[in-house]
This record gives structure tokens, sequence and C-alpha cells, in this order.
């Protein structure tokens, strides 16, 4: 059986996704509610299967919906592809590329572009390394490495390197499908004081979690601390604390199979900006020249 839809159908299908509700997706995608609500149903009627189900506040992924949303991502990312760059992989360009990159950014954005990146240059033999922000801007300064990708609002001294914005993420509170904060439009710090605060240890959330609350004149009734996203993942999932986390990390379900919440905020927390920096001393290679140039192209679509 052949399904057929479009790529604006799974547009407006992966935006509804990542808003949770049809009507903020609609305005992004400037489009009205009723033809965005008509094109994830047409989806659904192609694919057969029910993608979303109606939750207080708005809509949250079934499963089959999870699974389809990598899938649309995928091919909507290799439709951007081939509008940026239509023509033949490139051999003009070879050698080795290091790109020094920080947990959550390599996990969970670089990968994909570096899987399009080797397609387009098939002689570049990419190696990905994993640092600390710490230890990048450090090996910038000295000299020791020319390009890395990391979260610019993290940055400790961004005026001592170049930088490209690629992406921006907005930061939601995460809570359990059953949480008593379910349906809310938005939630305020405040309103989380109430609960254990969960924190990753990875990628300054320690630094950043802390500033916020701090700022915020508030304090959780405790913390509680996870060396990796998906542990604190499950343990929101469980409802043994909630957390704020940016929306490139978010996915509706933990490991366990339980589902989880993301409600905007309405305290002052800014969004994460996700880019490349590059050192004002070292020039950079023909590689690293390279990799610049295909993300800020695709980061432009």
């Amino acid at each position: 059986m052949t399904h057929r839809f479009t790529l604006r159908q799974l547009e407006y299908f992966v935006a509804a996704a990542s808003a949770g509700q049809i009507s903020i997706a609609a305005a992004q995608c400037n489009v009205s509610q009723s033809a965005m609500t008509v094109a994830v149903r047409n989806l659904e009627d192609a694919l057969g299967a029910r993608l979303f189900v109606r939750i207080r506040g708005g809509v949250a992924l079934t499963h089959q919906g999870e699974v389809f949303l990598h899938r649309a991502k995928t091919v909507l990312d290799a439709a951007g592809e081939t509008s940026r760059f239509p023509f033949h992989e490139r051999t003009d360009v070879e050698g080795d590329l290091i790109v020094p990159t920080t947990y959550m950014v390599l996990g969970y954005f670089l990968l994909r572009s570096l899987a399009n990146f080797r397609k387009l240059f098939p002689r570049v033999n990419v190696v990905p390394t994993e640092l600390t922000r710490e230890q990048i801007e450090r090996r910038l300064a000295r000299g020791q490495i020319s390009i890395a990708a990391v979260i610019l609002s993290n940055l400790q001294s961004p005026k001592r390197v170049h930088s490209l914005q690629l992406i921006q993420s907005r930061r939601r509170a995460w809570v359990s499908h059953d949480h008593p904060l379910v349906g809310r439009e938005s939630v305020s710090l405040a309103d989380l004081t109430d609960y254990p605060y969960v924190i990753p240890r990875v990628d300054d959330g320690e630094m950043n979690a802390k500033i916020r609350w701090q700022e915020a004149a508030k304090q959780p009734v405790s913390w509680l601390h996870a060396s990796s996203l998906e542990a604190v993942r499950e343990m929101v999932a469980i409802g043994l604390g909630v957390t704020i986390l940016p929306d490139m990390l978010f996915h509706p379900w933990s490991l366990d199979g339980r589902r989880i919440h993301a409600i905007p905020v309405s305290s002052s927390i800014p969004d994460i900006r996700v880019g490349l920096v590059w050192s004002w001393e070292r020039p950079l290679s023909a590689c690293e020249s390279a990799f610049r140039e295909f993300l800020a192209l695709s980061a432009s679509r």
C-alpha cells in the first residue's frame, strides 16, 4: 500500500508536535487553525494511524506519532538539503574534520547535520569529539582547536571568538502525564516550588538552573541530579520531580514508555541558542570552512 502525503502536511505535523497546541503551530506556520487541523487529519488518514490525542491544553503525540515524528523530520531534512544543495557530492574538499562539541549539542543536534555533511563531502573524514564547554573555550583561546559546536548562550567569553547561531529553542517545564500542573496553559517558577527540581549534570545544567531560580528569588522544595538526559526524562516521567529544558531535547515519552508533558513557562527564561564558534587567531582549514558554510546554509531555510 502506498501512503500519499505532502511535505506541507509533514511540516504542519512537526510544528504541531513541537508546539503541543494546534493554534500555536498554525500561528507559527502562518496558516489558519482549521487548515492546520485538516492537514494533520488528512495525514493521519493517509497513514491509517492516529498521530495525536487531545489532552487538557492541547495535543500530545501517540506512540505511533512519536515514531513517525522522527521519520517526518528525516524527510524534511532531506528535502531541505536537496533544495539547498541540488547537485552531486563535492569531491574537491578532502581531509580530516575534527568537530569538538558538547554532550547536548552532539546527541540532539549535530549528528544529523554531520550525516548530511558526509553525504555531500564523502572525502572528508568527520570526527566529532565530546568536550565540556570550559574545555572548548580554553582550547579555542590557546589555539589548540579552530572550530566547535556549542550552546552559544552558555559561553563565558563570547567576545573572544567568532560565532554563528544555527538554531534557537525555547525552554518549557517538563512534568509527568498525571502531574497536577498538566492542563495549565503556562507555569511560572513559583508554580514549581512545591516539587523537586531535576537538574542534568551536563552542558552547564546546574549552573543555568541555579541562576534562573536565584534571579526569581525562588527555591524548589529540593534538588535532584542526573548524569544523563535519559535519566532526567525518566525521573520526570515517573513523577519524582519537574524540570525546565529546551524543546530541542524534548520527547513526549521516556525510555520506559511513560508520557511526559511540556508546559510553556511564563517566567522570563531565555531560549537556548546553539551554533558554531571559531577562533579569531587560527585560520580555518578547507574542511572546516566547508562545514561552517554547510551549516550556515542548512540553518537558513
